[in-house]
């Protein structure tokens, strides 16, 4: 009854008899949309992958075509992750710094040199934890090689950096 009301006003409803139409007669080639045009374009998948190429890390401006490109880019994200575990134990001695300042137990400090030090704890947090989100979306890649290069960035980082420091351990690779 609906559908009898709705075709008295102009528009044409579709039933089940009259949806099934013959499309083999009509020419659905589309010679430019198959390759986008020559372009290549970022092999982007939400599963486990191991892809070597087409491969868009963090952006589409630095796509992986190669193995060759796939290593150079790997080596680049295996520094890359290790030099992070520099920035988490740098701005946490720069916490330290402010706490045992701020408690006197390290000297004592003018309220300018205290909100100087603070300003540039802050800033320097800000930057552990923009540091820590792009780690986190070079692992949502789900790439096996990208997961892997951070890993192994995480292992030389702590190994070179965090062993080292007087800081007070920051285990995690957590967002931050």
């Amino acid at each position: 009854m609906a559908v009898k009301a709705l075709q008295h006003t102009g528009m044409h409803i579709m039933d089940k008899e009259t949806s099934n139409m013959d499309m083999s007669n009509m020419d659905m080639d589309m010679p430019d949309h198959g390759g986008h045009g020559g372009m290549k374009m970022c092999n982007m998948k939400m599963t486990l992958n191991a892809d070597t190429e087409n491969i868009c890390i963090l952006t589409d401006k630095w796509m992986v075509e190669t193995k060759f490109q796939l290593v150079l880019s790997l080596l680049v994200l295996v520094f890359a992750t290790a030099f992070y575990e520099f920035v988490k134990i740098w701005s946490n001695s720069i916490e330290q710094r402010y706490n045992n300042l701020n408690s006197g137990v390290a000297g004592v400090a003018t309220e300018s040199e205290l909100r100087k030090l603070k300003i540039k704890s802050c800033l320097a947090y800000g930057l552990s934890v923009f540091y820590s989100f792009m780690i986190m979306l070079l692992f949502m890649s789900f790439n096996w090689w990208i997961m892997g290069s951070v890993v192994l960035g995480a292992i030389i980082g702590k190994f070179f950096f965090s062993l080292n420091s007087n800081c007070k351990s920051v285990d995690s690779l957590a967002c931050h």
